[in-house]
């Protein structure tokens, strides 16, 4: 019977485990989730492969030279922009052709020798900046030649270096997804496992098989078997988003930005798993103070209303107050990887908010197990946390 009771826990998780397995919503809110991460990484990839294509109406050879010279001068700046020629007998041609959306731009001979830019509606930057460029060069080169030197000599000395001071750094625009990222995975996880649990506390309640399990097991091993089972299924559940993540970030090419964000990931998993374990118990006592399905989103109201607010906070603080946020416990799930990420923060400073987030884990975990136990016999109605904590074992 010792033998047996020892191993009650796991009995419980992993029954809990093959429930939230075949759970519709739990199966259908996971795959929604890898099917926005797959388009992601197809948009990547198509914009990746799909270049810009700029149709252009033209008049005579000296436009169809511009053209060249523009597509050539995109290609060397690593642009993917390519300049289509559109024929056209005559200026007016042309302009037809641009009002008739035969063409994005007209590039047209002006009368004093220079270059003109025809469009409908709106100005085309791919056009604006590339074929100016090709005229501004074409221009040069025949001025150059006209004043007996180079194109290369008169822009000796125009060269500009560039110089990083923080070469490596994530840019803001990867700071700012990547602590998107950390704060929407764990309370998307958080709330849809921890509601899922206190829905299958109250099931048992209603059903009165907790009275049976009850008097088969301690019910501080039926808490730590549900709480562990939520617990796995979360890692597992994160486990795949993030290598699906991993692949579509190799896939696209983002090689760079992945290395950028591997050691927050690790520390991200570690924050996680301790975030989930207290939230899955607070949820657990959540259901345990409701009778019905009804009190469900009364009880639980609280805890998404602080899971919400200090999601919000993670993704606008910054400064000091995203600091001491790093430093809270479920703030640190969300903000501490990224500030690791950014190199804002160092190794010992994660370990200060994990030591903490595992302090209050173990008031937290403390009180949610005494309310469990207290209330889940308890069938008569609804009970308030304190009054939970006010009964009697």
């Amino acid at each position: 019977m010792t033998a047996l009771r020892d191993r009650t826990w796991w009995i419980v998780a992993t029954r809990e485990m093959s429930v939230k397995m075949r759970d519709r919503g739990f199966l259908v809110s996971t795959g929604i989730t890898l099917l926005l991460i797959l388009g992601v990484l197809g948009f990547q990839v198509f914009m990746g492969t799909s270049g810009r294509e700029v149709t252009v109406a033209v008049v005579g050879d000296g436009s169809r030279q511009v053209l060249r010279v523009s597509t050539a001068l995109a290609e060397a700046s690593g642009e993917d922009v390519r300049f289509e020629e559109r024929p056209a007998a005559s200026a007016a041609a042309a302009r037809a052709q641009v009002l008739d959306d035969e063409a994005d731009v007209a590039l047209l001979a002006s009368g004093d020798g220079g270059w003109q830019l025809v469009g409908a509606a709106e100005r085309n930057s791919d056009a604006e900046i590339w074929i100016g460029a090709a005229v501004r060069q074409a221009v040069m080169e025949e001025n150059a030649a006209r004043a007996g030197t180079s194109l290369g000599e008169l822009a000796a000395g125009a060269d500009v270096s560039y110089e990083l001071l923080e070469p490596g750094k994530p840019s803001g625009t990867t700071m700012y997804f990547t602590t998107f990222v950390f704060t929407f995975l764990f309370y998307f996880s958080s709330v849809l496992l921890g509601s899922g649990l206190a829905v299958s506390v109250v099931e048992e309640k209603q059903n009165r098989i907790v009275e049976i399990v009850a008097s088969s097991i301690r019910v501080r091993d039926l808490l730590i078997g549900k709480t562990l089972g939520a617990t796995l299924m979360a890692l597992a559940q994160i486990a795949l988003l993030a290598g699906v993540a991993v692949v579509a970030l190799l896939v696209t090419g983002r090689d760079r930005l992945l290395e950028q964000i591997s050691g927050g990931l690790g520390w991200y998993l570690v924050f996680y798993t301790v975030g989930v374990a207290v939230l899955a118990c607070v949820f657990a006592a959540a259901g345990a103070v409701s009778t019905r399905h009804e009190d469900i989103a009364s009880t639980t109201t609280p805890v998404s209303t602080v899971l919400m607010v200090m999601m919000f906070a993670s993704l606008l603080a910054s400064g000091s107050v995203k600091t001491v946020l790093s430093f809270l416990p479920l703030g640190s799930v969300m903000v501490m990887p990224s500030r690791l990420v950014s190199g804002d923060a160092a190794w010992w400073e994660a370990a200060v908010a994990l030591l903490i987030s595992l302090v209050a884990a173990a008031v937290v975990i403390r009180l949610a197990e005494r309310i469990y136990r207290r209330a889940l016999m308890q069938t008569s109605g609804k009970l308030t946390f304190r009054q939970a904590l006010r009964l009697t074992d």
